[in-house]
C-alpha cells in the first residue's frame, strides 16, 4: 500500500512540474515587466487589516483623493450588496475606516447615507472576537434606530463564530445577563477573493480609471496583493487536485509536508536560542511551552523584565512577541504595567515600543507585537512557518536556516538594543581600564 502511494506521488510530481516552470516562467515575466514592486509588500503590511481597509475605504469614498467621486461606491453598493436604490445616492455617503463604537471599539468600515449605517468587518488573518459582530450591530441599531446587516468579510466569506454573533450589550453583562443573537439574515457575508476582487477588476477597467494611471495602478496592486494572500503550498497544492485518486496523491505529499514544517519550527528555534547565547541572557519561562523565554529582573527594574516569544499557533499568531513579567514568570499586559516601571526599566520598555512603531496595533496590548508582515524574508520570499510558503522550504537546507537565523536574531537586536555579549564584555574591560588609568 505505502509503495502504490509512493508510486502515485511519483507520478503526480512528474504531472505537476510542466506547471511549476510555467508558474516560474510567468513569475520572471512579472519580474521583467515590475509587477513585483508592489507597495503592500514593500511596506511588509499586504495581510495587515487596517492598512488594507484603509485603502478599500479610500476608494469607496466619494471624498477619495482617487478624484472619481462616487463611482467606486456605486459599483461596490449594487453589484456587491444588492442596494440599487442606494446606488443613486452614493455621492451623499460619508465612508468611515476604523468607527469608534460606544464601548471603545472599533468597526472596521462603515457606510453612512440617507439615515442608513452599514457596518463592514473585515478579517484577513484575524479570528473573531467575542461578540465582536453583535456588539457592531447594535452600535449602528443604537445610533440609526434600526440595522439591516452587518458585512463580514473574510477570505473565503465563511461564516462568523457564535460567539462573535452573541452580545450583551443593553442587557447588562453580570452572569446569567439575557443575551442578543443575531441570525443569518442580519448578517451579509462577502469574500475578499469572489466579491472584492472582481469589484476591483470591474473599477480598475472604468473608462475614467484608465485615464488616472496611478489610481489604476494601486488598484491593480491591490489585487495582486489580495491574490497573494493565497500563494500558500496548501493552497496550490489543492488546485492540482482533480479526482479522488489525486486527492489520496495530495494527502499523501501534504502528510509529508506538514511533518516537515513541524521538524522545521523545531530546528527554527534550536537555532535561535544556539544564536541568542551570544546576544543576550534568556531563560525559559517554567512551565511554558519552549517558544517563550524571559530576562531575569534586574535590581533597578524592580519586579519586572522583558521577555520574548515566538508563536507559530497560527496564521494570526505567527508573530514575535515583546512583553513585561514579573519575578514568578508570569506574564503582564505591557500597556498598564508599563505605569509602574521606573528607571532603566521604563526606558528599556519605551524604547522597545518607539522602535516597534510607537503604535505598532491598534489596540494597546498589540503594541508589543511584530508580525509576520515584519519578519526578514529570505532571498526577497516571505518566511512563515504556519503556512508553508515557497521561501520557508528552502530553509529546509541547513544553511539557508542559519543564514536566516542570523538575519532574524539582527532584527531583534535592532529593536531591543540587546548587544553581543562578547562585544558588551570587551567594552567593560575597556571601561575598566579607562577608569584606572583616570584615578592613576
Amino acid at each position: 500500500m505505502a509503495s502504490t502511494k509512493v508510486e502515485k506521488a511519483v507520478v503526480f510530481l512528474d504531472e505537476v512540474k510542466p506547471i511549476c516552470e510555467d508558474i516560474h516562467t510567468k513569475e520572471a515575466e512579472k519580474r521583467a515587466r515590475g509587477e513585483n514592486f508592489n507597495i503592500f509588500f514593500i511596506l511588509g503590511i499586504e495581510t495587515r487589516e487596517v492598512y488594507i481597509c484603509k485603502m478599500l475605504g479610500a476608494l469607496l469614498s466619494p471624498q477619495g483623493g482617487h478624484d472619481a467621486g462616487a463611482i467606486f461606491l456605486e459599483k461596490f453598493l449594487a453589484d456587491i450588496l444588492g442596494e440599487s436604490a442606494l446606488a443613486m445616492r452614493a455621492e451623499d455617503a460619508v465612508v468611515r475606516c476604523e468607527d469608534v463604537t460606544k464601548e471603545g471599539r472599533r468597526i472596521d468600515l462603515t457606510i453612512e447615507m440617507n439615515g442608513k449605517i452599514i457596518p463592514i468587518e473585515a478579517k484577513i488573518n484575524a479570528g473573531d472576537q467575542d461578540h465582536q459582530l453583535a456588539d457592531y450591530y447594535m452600535e449602528i441599531a443604537g445610533r440609526t434606530g434600526k440595522c439591516d446587516y452587518i458585512c463580514y468579510l473574510t477570505k473565503d466569506g465563511h461564516k462568523p463564530s457564535l460567539s462573535s454573533m452573541t452580545s450583551t450589550l443593553g442587557n447588562g453583562s453580570a452572569e446569567g445577563a439575557p443575551q442578543t443573537n443575531l441570525n443569518e439574515a442580519q448578517i451579509k457575508r462577502l469574500s475578499w477573493k469572489d466579491d472584492i476582487v472582481p469589484w476591483l477588476e470591474a473599477c480598475a477597467g472604468l473608462e475614467i480609471v484608465q485615464r488616472k494611471t496611478l489610481v489604476q495602478k494601486n488598484i491593480w496592486q491591490l489585487i495582486d496583493t489580495i491574490r497573494g494572500w493565497d500563494n500558500t503550498m496548501e493552497s496550490q497544492l489543492m488546485d492540482f487536485v482533480k479526482s479522488d485518486d489525486d486527492m489520496d496523491t495530495a494527502f499523501y505529499i501534504w502528510q509529508r509536508v506538514s511533518a516537515a514544517r513541524n521538524v522545521l519550527w523545531e530546528r527554527f528555534i534550536k537555532e535561535f536560542e544556539s544564536q541568542m547565547k551570544g546576544v543576550h541572557t534568556l531563560e525559559r519561562i517554567p512551565n511554558k511551552r519552549s517558544e517563550y523565554w524571559f530576562e531575569k529582573p534586574k535590581k533597578d527594574n524592580g519586579d519586572y523584565g522583558i521577555g520574548l516569544v515566538l508563536k507559530n499557533e497560527s496564521e494570526k499568531e505567527h508573530c514575535i512577541g515583546f512583553y513585561l513579567f514579573d519575578s514568578k514568570g508570569e506574564f503582564k499586559n505591557s500597556e498598564p504595567y508599563k505605569s509602574m516601571l521606573s528607571g532603566a526599566m521604563k526606558v528599556e520598555v519605551e524604547r522597545l515600543q518607539e522602535r516597534l512603531g510607537g503604535k505598532n496595533g491598534e489596540k494597546a496590548w498589540e503594541r508589543f507585537w511584530l508580525y509576520r508582515e515584519s519578519f526578514p524574508k529570505f532571498n526577497e520570499e516571505e518566511i512563515n512557518f504556519s503556512i508553508f510558503t515557497k521561501g520557508t522550504a528552502r530553509l529546509l537546507l541547513e544553511e539557508n536556516l542559519k543564514e536566516y537565523v542570523v538575519l532574524f536574531v539582527r532584527r531583534i537586536k535592532e529593536l531591543t538594543g540587546w548587544k553581543d555579549l562578547i562585544l558588551t564584555e570587551i567594552d567593560e574591560k575597556r571601561e575598566k581600564n579607562v577608569c584606572r588609568n583616570v584615578q592613576r
